[in-house]
């Protein structure tokens, strides 16, 4: 974590860390090539300097539970200072104080609230059966081995 509490008060001072090109533009076809372009004359950044925005995107993904704590610690511990753009299914996101939620499925965060409250109370959750006939395939499967 170290590294990235380095990185975001650079942000916060003012100096935007170079850039890692993983991609050269003479290595893509010219759809590719336009698109990276496009991305470079955003980050380029033209406009009027407002306040830092960090964009993340699925930050605690493959990460054990008490990584994905810190990830969501340190992203409240700096949000008075710089602004972040999180795409996320992480559940510790859900409850993130002052946090704004854009959702792309109507009812998901009512939906992933409900199942958080519930996994919470060691309430059973509803989920949809299993198929017999998939469960009878398994089953099979597995003899067959």
């Amino acid at each position: 974590m170290m590294r990235v509490d380095r990185l975001l008060g650079e942000i916060i001072e003012g100096s935007v860390p170079k850039l890692e090109r993983r991609i050269s533009e003479s290595s893509v076809n010219s759809l590719w090539g336009e698109r990276i372009k496009i991305a470079n004359s955003f980050l380029k950044g033209s406009g009027k300097k407002g306040q830092p925005t960090v964009l993340l995107d699925e930050p605690a993904r493959s990460l054990d539970l008490p990584a994905q704590v810190q990830i969501w610690r340190l992203v409240r511990a700096y949000a008075e200072r710089v602004q972040f753009i999180v795409a996320s299914h992480s559940l510790y996101a859900l409850n993130i104080p002052g946090a704004n939620y854009i959702e792309l499925t109507d009812g998901y965060m009512d939906d992933s609230t409900r199942c958080l409250g519930a996994l919470l109370e060691w309430e059973q959750i509803k989920c949809r059966p299993i198929p017999d006939e998939f469960v009878a395939k398994m089953k099979a499967k597995q003899k067959k081995r």
